[in-house]
């Protein structure tokens, strides 16, 4: 993962297996979310629309090895708080 330890600085790689594994998790998270779409027409389409972006911003971010508080920002602000509203 992308670690803030003593003498590593923001963006680089600790364990590229991690890594790796969180990168496969967004995609699967997404192809999964896409999936679902459909069965949310009665949903407000603004938190639809705002955790799919969300989910895109959040592989940019890991793509381009961003610090981590964008991408603890963008995962519990956007993602997870879209979701919970389409929860209920």
């Amino acid at each position: 993962m992308i670690d803030q330890a003593k003498g590593v600085g923001e963006g680089k790689l600790v364990d590229r297996a991690a890594y790796q594994s969180a990168q496969d998790h967004l995609k699967t998270a997404n192809l999964m979310f896409v999936g679902l779409v459909p069965q949310l027409k009665n949903a407000n389409q603004d938190d639809v629309i705002e955790v799919q972006s969300g989910l895109l911003v959040l592989q940019n971010l890991f793509n381009y090895r961003a610090p981590y508080i964008f991408v603890e920002d963008t995962g519990f602000r956007v993602v997870l708080g879209h979701l919970k509203n389409l929860a209920q």
